[in-house]
């Protein structure tokens, strides 16, 4: 079926006009949700970035129907019309994809911007690597890098579309399939202005409750979502990524994997890649419990690697990032625009704190959390209790003896009953890192959660503490 097309408001003025007249419309009628997925399907770029950002923060942040139209927005955004696909190709390849189909390769060009982009990774997403590794990279039969004319055919109808970008397939002369992710024009340039509109919207309707600090959220999203807006810098992101999952025996055995990327037409707004087969791991629900069971530790494994031995994370705990190939047994890892390195004193810290929660060290969790800015220790005692319990349901698989029965606990609702209590009595917001660090811990639960998952993760976590005390992690 395809996709939904519609030009993209590029300007300021454009931008702001839409998000007027989201506002009066969601006054007005009595489909929030049809209208809010209406018009940020339309809008894309930071407007549904930053939503689809709060929508998977905890389950206070926004209302029902909010959080409900925003997850019913992943891979359905409005594509571009074939005029604009044809520009942004145009601009990176010099060619477009009705050109490469007739064999008109002549013209291809690849645009390689670079200069302050470096610069800003180090600076700011404290990426200190700029080469992609050459086993990371798409090659032919002929051992030689995937180049514009290896390409048999490219659909010019897209098969997904997101926040930031639309993905095409193609089929390669060997007759093996790659994808092609290309950018919305103008998306980095619209970001500021939709974030202080949306800030303005949010606070026009008031749908927010104090304690959640919508502006620390809004914040931290602005930093992810200008990140992702370079896919040179995604494709190395890729590429570090692939190089630490296999360094991993057990990842390995569990079947999970990193696409490749075909370097050589991959620029800052296309970005080519292997094809990865498979379904998205929340539709594995009705597969056997063994498969089940091996998804869910393999992404609960990956999830604490990320946070305490790599400190790199894949930031985006969107369940479509991960593909599940039951005739290879296999679970694909894609998009890598969020991701991004934490420092060190800051993990280990955190650390402590899910360790202290994993004993059940009520004093020690508490201690710890005043100490790494969570708490200032001045809190009422019902944000003190609340802040100690979510603490202890967070710890409570680490703590359980044996097999942990994701499907029975409720965790995840429990946990969204003490985040109800911090979005009316938090004092301060949490620091920063704590957005990113959160949602994706909890998305690793709720996954677990949806495929009723049961399976031990004491060991899981005593290998991650022994790891970090002996030094044994990424530099």
């Amino acid at each position: 079926i395809p996709l939904p097309s519609s030009p993209l408001p590029t300007t300021r003025i454009s931008r702001l006009s839409t998000f007027a007249s989201l506002a009066f419309t969601l006054l007005t009628s009595p489909d929030k949700s049809a209208v809010l997925s209406k018009y940020l399907r339309r809008l894309r770029g930071g407007a549904l970035k930053l939503g689809q950002m709060l929508s998977l923060q905890d389950t206070s942040v926004l209302p029902e129907e909010w959080s409900k139209a925003l997850d019913n927005l992943r891979n359905k955004a409005d594509t571009m019309p074939a005029d604009e696909l044809d520009g942004v190709f145009r601009e990176e390849w010099g060619i477009t994809i009705g050109m490469v189909n007739e064999g008109r390769t002549e013209g291809f060009i690849r645009t390689d911007r670079k200069g302050d982009t470096e610069k800003e990774d180090r600076e700011h997403w404290l990426l200190d690597y700029t080469e992609i590794n050459d086993t990371n990279v798409m090659k032919g039969a002929d051992g030689k890098h995937i180049t514009i004319n290896d390409i048999k055919e490219m659909r010019p109808v897209a098969f997904a579309s997101a926040s930031i970008g639309q993905v095409h397939l193609a089929t390669l002369q060997d007759e093996s399939h790659m994808i092609v992710k290309v950018q919305y024009p103008h998306i980095l340039e619209s970001i500021t202005s939709d974030i202080e509109n949306l800030q303005s919207l949010i606070s026009y309707l008031n749908v927010v409750p104090k304690g959640v600090f919508i502006d620390s959220i809004i914040e931290q999203g602005l930093r992810e979502v200008s990140g992702e807006c370079d896919y040179l810098r995604e494709a190395r992101g890729m590429s570090r990524y692939r190089d630490l999952l296999n360094s991993d025996p057990e990842l390995v055995a569990l079947g999970f994997t990193v696409p490749r990327v075909a370097e050589g037409l991959t620029t800052e707004k296309v970005l080519a890649t292997e094809y990865a087969f498979g379904v998205t791991i929340d539709k594995c629900n009705d597969m056997d419990q063994g498969i089940r069971d091996k998804i869910g530790r393999g992404v609960l494994r990956l999830t604490l690697l990320e946070l305490f031995v790599w400190r790199f994370m894949q930031t985006d705990p969107n369940w479509g990032n991960f593909l599940y190939d039951d005739v290879t047994d296999t679970t694909t890892l894609i998009d890598f625009g969020g991701v991004r390195k934490f420092d060190k004193s800051f993990v280990e810290g955190y650390l402590e704190i899910v360790m202290a929660a994993s004993n059940g060290e009520e004093e020690n969790l508490m201690a710890k959390s005043i100490e790494m800015g969570f708490l200032d220790g001045n809190e009422s005692p019902i944000m003190l209790e609340a802040h100690k319990g979510a603490g202890l349901v967070l710890g409570e698989p680490f703590r359980t003896e044996g097999k942990y029965d994701f499907g029975s606990s409720n965790i995840t609702s429990r946990i969204g009953q003490h985040a109800k209590v911090f979005s009316q009595h938090r004092t301060q917001p949490p620091p920063p890192e704590v957005y990113t660090l959160h949602r994706k811990l909890a998305g690793a639960f709720l996954l677990c959660t949806k495929l009723k998952c049961n399976f031990e993760c004491r060991t899981l976590l005593d290998e991650v503490w022994v790891r970090v005390k002996e030094g044994n992690v990424e530099e």
